[in-house]
């Protein structure tokens, strides 16, 4: 009974082991984007943005337009 308490210990702990190195192998940040972006509007006056929205700033992952706030 305790050897396969044991065992099953054992290979929930390599599991979660091997989760751990597989989550950390995505670090690398690509910025190149950001970088070009920024360059584009760095001589913007944010005053002048009454929402502080700027929709040519960011990539398009939703319709901001369809957002009725709820």
């Amino acid at each position: 009974m305790k050897q396969k308490l044991l065992i099953r210990l054992s290979a929930i702990s390599l599991l979660l082991i091997a989760i751990n190195f597989q989550s950390t192998a995505q670090v690398h940040v690509d910025t190149n984007f950001k970088n070009a972006i920024n360059t584009t509007f760095a001589d913007l006056d944010k005053n002048k943005i009454p929402n502080g929205l700027l929709l040519d700033y960011s990539m398009d992952f939703t319709n901001v337009e369809a957002y009725n706030g709820h």
